[in-house]
């Protein structure tokens, strides 16, 4: 650690900003991001259409009102252990994309939900291992329970490939992230180190946020930005880590 990083995490306004960000964000950072971009993936494929690959840059009271249910909604969500490694948390997803999937049917084409699979499935591999990641170390027979996360993981990249192509909607988000993440999902199976499975989706994540902030949504380009910043400060402060990276294991913060 430099210098500067060491007068930042000893001074005593660094302490109080932790302090106070403590008792306002009872739940972690990446709960709550995922949760925002999960939501945005879902109002950006229920508007698709011709004009839609270009900046939504409206920031209306809608988007308001879907920021606070979506923060209630993880609070809740997180108290009842629903965003865990367990079978509730299968549960429920499997619920929430029933409920989302019939909605689109009723209300969509059948191409548009085929769309929105797929967007669920890459989406669901990254959150999968995420969640992993997080209790992987209490497991018993480690190595037989990574392989099992890998193949799965695979398995759901296949499942949206496979569901965009038969969608037959030219979807360039999800093209081009298909494309940039495989190799992430080839990856681990050659490298038997811990770092490779937080390399994997740390990376799928950066990606899908990336394409979908930087070509749709440019206000949640903004707020990776200050997340980034805040997070990296917090991190450094109270656990005097580095936060984002893609390999330190901090999962367990």
């Amino acid at each position: 650690m430099n210098d500067y990083s060491r007068l930042i995490q000893d001074s005593m306004i660094s302490k109080r900003i932790v302090s106070f960000l403590d008792k306002i964000l009872v739940v972690n950072f990446l709960k709550i991001f995922t949760s925002l971009i999960f939501v945005c993936s879902i109002v950006y494929l229920w508007n698709l259409g011709s004009d839609y690959y270009v900046w939504r840059t409206d920031f209306s009271i809608f988007w308001l009102v879907v920021i606070l249910i979506t923060l209630i909604t993880v609070y809740g969500l997180d108290k009842s252990n629903l965003l865990e490694y367990n079978r509730s948390t299968l549960l429920f997803a499997i619920f929430l994309y029933t409920l989302i999937l019939l909605a689109s049917y009723f209300t969509l084409t059948l191409s548009h939900t085929l769309l929105i699979v797929s967007h669920f499935s890459l989406i669901s591999s990254f959150i999968f291992l995420w969640l992993y990641c997080g209790v992987r170390k209490k497991l018993e027979n480690l190595k037989k329970n990574d392989l099992k996360s890998k193949i799965f993981n695979l398995v759901l990249f296949i499942l949206s490939v496979l569901f965009y192509k038969t969608s037959s909607i030219s979807d360039p988000l999800i093209s081009t992230v298909l494309f940039c993440v495989f190799p992430f999902y080839i990856v681990p199976f050659f490298i038997v180190k811990d770092f490779s499975l937080l390399l994997s989706y740390r990376s799928i994540f950066f990606i899908y946020l990336f394409f979908i902030s930087s070509t749709i949504y440019p206000y949640l380009l903004l707020a990776s930005l200050v997340i980034f910043f805040i997070s990296k400060f917090y991190f450094l402060v109270k656990f005097n880590t580095k936060y984002p990276t893609f390999l330190n294991e901090y999962d367990r913060f």
